[in-house]
């Protein structure tokens, strides 16, 4: 399963999840991801809260759904691996790192909203983040997440992510609020 090593540093160039998959598949480390600090921010702060994030790169405005207080909770971001059928993502605040089926289904349902065709699990890219360094307890859930339909080659891992936040842009970059280069 492709699991994105952080190494030490922030990042200065913002990532996609295809291109943290991409890394992490390489057996590479990477910096924290990023997307601009200036994006206006809209903050999922409690457990069990669900947002959504509109990819549009022509945008004049940058906005970002972030998941915070990630004390022991995941970040969980779901966007269609084809923006022309979906440009919505879905993200949310997972309880402990415990992700549920259903978590998934109403994750694919608002991805769906604004789908051009129906998507199937087998149609997105997962995120799975957390600020805990990883354990047996992580792991499991991220196989749960294949285990429901999302193939494993389009599911990645971040662990030990030193900020207790971690989003989406709409330009459809992933991580925690930086300076971009």
């Amino acid at each position: 399963m492709p699991h994105y090593i952080v190494n030490t540093d922030l990042g200065k160039k913002p990532k996609t999840i295809p291109e943290l998959i991409d890394i992490a598949l390489s057996g590479e480390s990477g910096p924290v991801p990023i997307f601009d600090r200036h994006a206006d921010q809209m903050f999922l702060s409690m457990a069990g809260e669900f947002g959504s994030q509109e990819i549009d790169s022509s945008a004049s405005i940058l906005i970002a759904t972030v998941v915070t207080g990630m004390y022991s909770c995941a970040a969980v971001i779901m966007i269609a691996r084809d923006l022309e059928v979906s440009n919505v993502a879905s993200v949310a605040h997972i309880n402990c790192g415990t992700i549920k089926e259903e978590d998934l289904m109403k994750m694919l349902a608002k991805v769906n909203e604004t789908a051009t065709s129906e998507l199937t699990l087998e149609d997105v890219y997962v995120l799975y983040g957390v600020t805990k360094e990883w354990g047996p307890g992580y792991e499991s859930e991220v196989e749960k997440i294949v285990e429901f339909g999302v193939p494993v080659e389009q599911v990645v891992w971040l662990d030990q992510l030193y900020f207790e936040l971690l989003g989406i842009d709409s330009n459809g970059y992933v991580g925690a609020p930086g300076d971009i280069d």
